[in-house]
C-alpha cells in the first residue's frame, strides 16, 4: 500500500516509493493521511522524495498550506502549555503535559504533528496525605471555580483556561476497565508522579513538565489501549509510541526495558503491546532493535484493521451511524458491540467494562456530592 511506503519514506525506513504513484494513489495517500491526522508528518516525507516521485503541483501546494496551518497551530498550543503550567503552579498544583505537546518532543519536526487538546496532569503540591480521589477532588473543586456546571468523569474535567485552546485537567492520567488492572495502574501512576511532574524541557518560551520515557511507555500504551475499546484509535497515537522507542532507545536499555514489561503485566497490558510492536513493525518498519516486546501476528492484523477502518479516534468509521454517535443509548449499544467483536483478543477487559460503566456512573454521582 503505497500510504504505508510514504510513511516508511518519512520515517526513514525506506528511501522511495516501490514505483511512482499514480493520481488516483496520491489520492488515496491524502485521504488516509486526513483519516489517520497525519497530514503534516507526511508531508516531511514527500519532501524526501526524489523528484519523479512527488505528487503533482496542484496538489502539493494545497498541501503545503494546510502544513502551514498546522505548525501555526502547534506554535500556539506550545505557548498556551507554557502559560497553562504557569497558572496551575502558581496556584498550588504540580503540572505535567501528556499526549500531545509533550510527545511532539520525540519527533524530529515536532510542530508537524497535529495537535488536539491540551491534556495537563495535576495534582495538588500538597498531598502526602491524600489518596487519588481526594486530590481529585482538589482538582476537581478548583476546576468548579471557573466553571461550576462543568462535569467530571473518573479521569478527567475540561477546564476553560485559554481562548481558541481547549485543556482538560487529569487527575488520573488513563484508566482500565478490569478491576485489579486498573488498581495497579493507578498505584504505578501515583507512584511515579513526582518524578513526572520533575521532568522538564523548554516549550513556548518556559520550562513545561512532560513524563518521562518509561512512564510513557505504560501510559501511551493504557491511552491506545483504552480509545481501541471506547471509539477506535488512530495511526497517529501508534506514530507517538513509535517516536518515543526509537528516539530515546528506551528498548535497548535491558534494565528499563524489564521493569516496563513487567509493570505492563501487572497491569494486563502485554497483548496490546504485542499487537502494537507488529503495527509498527509491518507498516512503520520499526527494527527489532526497538521494539519492547516480541510482536504478535494475529492480533497486530486485528489492530492494523481496526485503526484503517476507523480513523483518528474512530470519527471515520462507517459502521457507526450519526444517529448512534448523537445518543446515549446508541453510544453505550455501540460499546457493548465493541466489546462483543473484542472478546477474542482481550477478554479479561472486554468481561469488565460494562462493569466499569456501571461503576463510573457511580463515581461521578458520589463526586458531585
Amino acid at each position: 500500500m503505497k500510504f504505508f511506503e510514504l510513511l516508511q519514506i518519512t520515517l526513514g525506513n525506506r528511501k522511495a516509493f516501490s514505483e511512482a504513484p499514480t493520481i488516483e494513489e496520491w489520492h488515496e495517500i491524502y485521504d488516509n493521511a486526513t483519516r489517520q491526522a497525519l497530514i503534516g508528518v507526511l508531508f516531511s516525507g514527500v519532501e524526501r522524495l526524489p523528484a519523479e516521485q512527488r505528487p503533482p503541483r496542484e496538489m502539493i501546494l494545497p498541501w503545503f498550506m494546510v502544513v502551514s496551518k498546522i505548525e501555526k497551530r502547534n506554535a500556539l498550543m506550545n505557548e498556551a502549555c507554557a502559560k497553562v503550567t504557569e497558572k496551575f503552579i502558581r496556584d498550588g498544583f504540580d503540572c505535567c503535559i501528556l499526549k500531545g505537546q509533550g510527545v511532539a518532543a520525540y519527533y524530529p519536526a515536532p510542530l508537524r504533528r497535529q495537535s488536539g487538546d491540551i491534556d495537563a496532569w495535576v495534582l495538588p503540591k500538597e498531598r502526602n496525605s491524600k489518596d487519588v480521589d481526594q486530590c481529585a477532588r482538589v482538582v476537581i473543586d478548583y476546576a468548579h471555580q471557573f466553571t461550576p456546571d462543568t462535569k467530571a468523569s473518573y479521569h478527567h474535567v475540561d477546564f476553560p483556561a485559554m481562548r481558541d485552546v481547549a485543556v482538560e485537567i487529569h487527575y488520573r492520567p488513563s484508566y482500565m476497565f478490569c478491576p485489579r488492572a486498573n488498581s495497579r495502574l493507578q498505584k504505578y501512576f501515583y507512584g511515579e508522579s513526582s518524578k513526572q511532574f520533575l521532568n522538564t524541557i523548554d516549550m513556548g518560551g518556559g520550562k513545561v513538565s512532560v513524563p518521562t520515557a518509561e512512564f510513557n511507555a505504560v501510559f501511551l500504551l493504557s491511552h491506545i489501549y483504552r480509545h481501541l475499546y471506547e471509539e477506535g484509535i488512530g495511526l497517529r497515537q501508534l506514530l507517538d509510541y513509535y517516536y518515543m522507542l526509537v528516539s530515546t532507545g528506551l528498548a535497548e536499555d535491558n534494565e528499563k526495558r524489564e521493569a516496563v514489561l513487567m509493570q505492563l503485566e501487572r497491569c494486563g497490558m502485554t497483548r496490546i503491546a504485542r499487537a502494537v510492536m507488529y503495527v509498527l513493525g509491518e507498516s512503520f518498519g520499526m527494527q527489532k532493535k526497538y521494539m519492547l516486546i516480541e510482536p504478535d501476528e494475529r492480533t497486530g492484523k486485528f489492530l492494523l484493521n481496526e485503526i484503517m477502518l476507523t480513523g483518528n479516534f474512530g470519527q471515520y468509521d462507517e459502521r457507526v451511524s450519526d444517529a448512534t454517535r448523537n445518543s446515549a443509548v446508541g453510544r453505550n449499544r455501540q460499546r457493548l458491540k465493541r466489546d462483543v467483536m473484542l472478546f477474542r483478543y482481550f477478554p479479561e477487559e472486554c468481561i469488565s467494562e460494562p462493569f466499569f460503566r456501571m461503576y463510573h456512573w457511580w463515581w461521578r454521582k458520589n463526586i458531585e456530592h
